[in-house]
């Protein structure tokens, strides 16, 4: 097995990494086992009531200037709902009065040179208030609303993104 992640020297003491065939890694020097696990995200599909989603713009590598569905990485010691309800308040401004699991999938996120294992989860988020305008945070350039009919899957960041709303879509 190879690794795809770039990760190959233990965090716990730098010797190099050795491939196991069931996917986790041991010392070379020690014998430790090293699992790599994966950093959990969490995204929004955000409804208006009239069959459209609220998309993200990018305002930082990776996918600068792409869209996104609102949401990203926990936190230390939060969960996925938390973590989720923190982002959409630092990102736009919102409050969320219900979240309903929509689905999970396996991804990479490249940043600064290395690949990293992630686990993106999306949730339908209803949010507490009805919002005519966002309070776009530091992270974000732009919002917009998009329908079936509007969407180009071309500026969209990141495949399991693409897949969410794909499937959100086909389901309405």
């Amino acid at each position: 097995m190879n690794n795809p992640f770039q990760f190959h020297y233990s965090p716990y003491t730098g010797n190099q990494l050795i491939p196991q065939a069931d996917g986790h890694f041991k010392d070379s020097v020690t014998g430790q086992s090293v699992y790599l696990n994966p950093k959990p995200t969490a995204a929004a599909i955000i409804e208006d009531g009239n069959k459209q989603i609220l998309l993200a713009q990018r305002k930082y590598e990776p996918g600068k200037e792409m869209w996104d569905l609102p949401g990203g990485f926990l936190d230390l010691n939060e969960t996925i709902e938390l973590g989720l309800k923190r982002e959409l308040n630092e990102e736009l401004g919102v409050a969320v009065a219900r979240l309903k699991y929509f689905g999970s999938a396996h991804t990479t996120y490249e940043y600064e040179g290395v690949t990293y294992p992630i686990l993106d989860s999306c949730f339908i988020v209803t949010l507490a208030d009805e919002i005519n305008e966002f309070e776009i945070g530091d992270d974000v350039l732009a919002v917009k609303w998009v329908s079936y009919h509007t969407i180009d899957y071309s500026e969209l960041h990141g495949e399991s993104i693409k897949q969410f709303i794909k499937s959100y879509f086909e389901h309405i």
